[in-house]
């Protein structure tokens, strides 16, 4: 696996889930990121946020067919040797992480299944508004 950077992300934020296409929660999740994605995607005022998940300890074939069975339309990168839980400290799976691109600051975190695909992504804009003014000091 090519060694992922947030800064190889044309993006200025970048919501992140950690997920594992054996785990159950993900698999009830996967519903609720496609909405996310797609929400993101079709709002021109987020143009600048992308979506991403990362395997943990998955094998390409497990998250090719992840992909398939939940139509997922955005990129999965393959994390095999668990190297992002080691670096991150994230255990849990699902996890989503909101970083900004510019200095790899993580903006929030949300552990387990999203509740509510539209109340995250008004917080997704709400921390991408206070970071564009947090910028312009």
């Amino acid at each position: 696996m090519k060694p992922f950077k947030v800064s190889d992300v044309r993006a200025k934020i970048v919501v992140i889930e950690l997920m594992s296409a054996r785990c159950p929660h993900c698999q009830a999740n996967a519903p609720i990121m496609n909405g996310i994605y797609k929400t993101i995607e079709a709002d021109s005022g987020l143009a600048d946020v992308k979506v991403i998940a990362i395997a943990i300890a998955d094998d390409k074939a497990g998250v090719e067919t992840f992909k398939k069975q939940f139509k997922t339309p955005f990129p999965i990168l393959l994390d095999e040797n668990r190297e992002i839980t080691r670096s991150t400290g994230f255990q849990a799976t699902p996890s989503t992480i909101v970083v900004s691109t510019e200095d790899a600051k993580v903006l929030f975190t949300h552990p387990g299944v999203i509740p509510d695909a539209d109340a995250f992504v008004k917080q997704v804009k709400f921390v991408r508004q206070f970071e564009a003014m947090d910028k312009e000091k």
